[in-house]
């Protein structure tokens, strides 16, 4: 159990920022006639600005994830989610963030970008959290600490007893990035969220839900830091149509989560398909809905399935990571298609 004080990490022009009133949110009552927006009168379904805080979508998440709307924040994607957390705890040049290597290089890039120091910790020979070189090595400076589990690109889990032991030990803002934990038989760590306050989790709705290309991110944590990011979030930052098709597709629940043992089975017998392949040194166990595997052969073979028309995603991330291939489960015929490709690229060997 902790209580950190959420205030005294987040930056001070943050704090005494009056945040951008949109027309809708200074409105109270009934009406028909909207003339405070300077919207177009003539349109379809589509001609009126979105509901900036997405409050009927908030409500079914909120009943999905088993927590308040107060709780839910909603981006434009997962990433618009680390990039505002950045923004709203880290002072360009003096701050900093904890990230590990390897694991999703984004965290990395929205802090260069907002020209916050990066420190990054090797994780294990087990792909696991180093706590004791965590300890040890802490600085003031430091503000948010990213941790991805399932981990892209290995596929493993952080257990929560260690998530625990991190929002114990560290001081700032621990964010859990579970965009692949549907995919695994692991609980969310948001059943921590009422022992440990600096915990924020991260979800998607790109990878198990099916909906990359709608763009919806979400984050779940601390009324108060839910408070402060929609303090500076874009007004409309999601957009009405993406809100109204998540809505409908939220409806077939039964279908996605059908869809996502399907996966599961199909990541299974890939996997049990790609350790019989003597070319890859090392093919990692996963909990999402991809595999990695590693061989000296990665380029050579990246170009082979290209030129049949299947693209998988080299992973180097030195020093941790090297001769990496993220393959990501697809359809049966699809995988079906992967190993046959395989095969031939293994006779192309001898």
């Amino acid at each position: 159990m902790n209580n950190i004080n959420i205030k005294e990490l987040i930056r001070d022009n943050i704090l005494k920022l009056q945040p951008y009133s949109s027309a809708r949110v200074e409105y109270e009552g009934d009406a028909n006639i909207w003339l405070d927006a300077n919207e177009n009168p003539f349109g379809l379904r589509y001609n009126r600005y979105p509901d900036p805080f997405q409050c009927e979508l908030k409500k079914v998440l909120s009943t999905i994830k088993n927590v308040s709307s107060k709780q839910i924040f909603i981006g434009n994607g997962s990433d618009e989610v680390i990039d505002l957390l950045i923004r709203v705890f880290c002072e360009p040049g003096i701050d900093s963030i904890i990230t590990f290597n390897p694991s999703y290089t984004m965290y990395i890039t929205s802090a260069t970008i907002n020209n916050v120091r990066v420190r990054e910790f090797l994780l294990t020979e087990e792909f696991q959290i180093p706590l004791t070189v965590l300890k040890q090595n802490r600085e003031n400076t430091d503000k948010l600490l990213f941790i991805c589990t399932p981990n892209n690109p290995i596929g493993n889990l952080i257990p929560l007893s260690v998530i625990e032991q991190v929002c114990r030990l560290f001081t700032g803002i621990v964010v859990v990035d579970e965009a692949y934990l549907d995919f695994s038989n692991s609980d969310s760590a948001i059943k921590l969220l009422d022992k440990y306050n600096n915990l924020f989790i991260v979800q998607t709705l790109s990878k198990a839900y099916g909906m990359a290309g709608l763009r919806l991110g979400i984050g779940i944590g601390n009324p108060e830091i839910i408070e402060i990011l929609n303090r500076i979030k874009p007004p409309y930052n999601v957009s009405q149509s993406t809100q109204d098709l998540v809505l409908d597709r939220l409806n077939y629940l039964p279908e996605i989560k059908t869809h996502i043992q399907l996966l599961i089975k199909e990541r299974n017998l890939l996997y049990n398909d790609l350790i019989q392949l003597s070319f890859f040194n090392r093919v990692f166990e996963s909990e999402a809905n991809f595999i990695l595997v590693q061989t000296p052969h990665y380029k050579e073979l990246y170009d082979f399935l290209c030129s049949k028309g299947i693209v998988v995603r080299i992973r180097n991330i030195p020093p941790s990571l090297l001769h990496g291939l993220r393959l990501t489960v697809g359809l049966p015929v699809e995988n079906k298609k992967l190993m046959e490709s395989l095969l031939l690229f293994k006779r192309r060997l001898k």
